[in-house]
């Protein structure tokens, strides 16, 4: 066990009815602190997925000198409350309280913050109201489009039921399918509350507009498939601010096998690290 990870810090921290669940991971350096780090995950099964990724993540960068913290959104992992008590906009405030935490415990003066996926689009939500010591967001395949995710996830359901060992009776999934009410509260094992739904529907590629701060915010996005290709041409948008990395690891978030997939894409981590490395070098 190397020394950053035995000096990992386990805790809760938020007001009492909504504590949420954070692992900080102390800078290894011995000199002042550098610039920290807020990780923010996906949602649902993405999350699970990914969590291996997060943690190696968050290892490699204290061991680059940042103070790290990577938390659960509540109603996931191991903060309270349940699935489907989970929101877009409660969830960003969650991302600016982990802010303040990760200001408290590192003692950096300038922060970093990486999300994945939908814990990406939450921390865009959440910089609405950015605090004045970050630097940098920077955003793994964020949700934009919210109609095309929720097709996704649902499709991903029904064959992850198509696929399950036992025998169910009647009907298969893919014939309950056809009724668009069906298996619409559910997401390969995790709850989808209608208020979530409904602000996922409400994200709409057209309609999406950059947060006024920080004034660096990186997109890493794969431009060979359709969401990243639409992620691309929203980035054009306003090229000044927003610059696209195109990464292209071959994982499949959603699938219940790992095949032919790495958990840890080296090019994605490289370029993580990286790009936190650049946020918080002298100019």
């Amino acid at each position: 066990m190397t020394a950053t990870r035995a000096q990992i810090q386990p805790f809760n921290f938020g007001p009492p009815g909504r504590l949420l669940f954070g692992i900080f991971h102390p800078a290894s350096a011995v000199e002042a602190p550098r610039t920290s780090v807020l990780l923010c995950h996906a949602f649902g099964h993405e999350s699970v997925r990914a969590h291996r990724l997060m943690r190696v993540l968050a290892e490699r960068l204290a061991r680059a000198g940042h103070g790290v913290l990577r938390f659960d959104l509540h109603g996931t992992g191991d903060s309270m409350g349940d699935d489907v008590d989970g929101d877009l906009e409660g969830w960003a405030h969650d991302v600016q309280e982990a802010s303040r935490e990760l200001h408290s415990r590192s003692g950096a003066a300038q922060s970093v913050w990486i999300g994945m996926r939908l814990g990406a689009t939450v921390m865009l939500r959440a910089a609405q109201q950015a605090p004045d010591d970050l630097l940098r967001l920077i955003l793994w395949d964020p949700v934009l489009d919210g109609a095309r995710y929720l097709a996704h996830l649902r499709a991903r359901h029904v064959a992850s039921l198509e696929e399950a060992f036992s025998v169910m009776p009647g009907p298969r999934p893919s014939d309950l399918a056809r009724d668009p009410r069906r298996f619409s509260d559910e997401a390969i094992g995790f709850g989808l509350s209608p208020l979530l739904r409904e602000q996922l529907l409400a994200l709409s590629l057209p309609e999406h507009r950059w947060p006024a701060r920080p004034a660096s915010i990186t997109v890493l996005t794969d431009p060979e498939d359709a969401d990243g290709r639409d992620l691309v041409s929203v980035c054009a948008n306003d090229p000044g601010r927003v610059a696209v990395i195109p990464v292209r690891h071959g994982t499949e978030w959603t699938t219940a096998t790992a095949d032919n997939s790495a958990l840890v894409p080296a090019a994605a981590m490289v370029h993580l690290v990286q790009l936190a490395q650049q946020a918080g070098a002298p100019a």
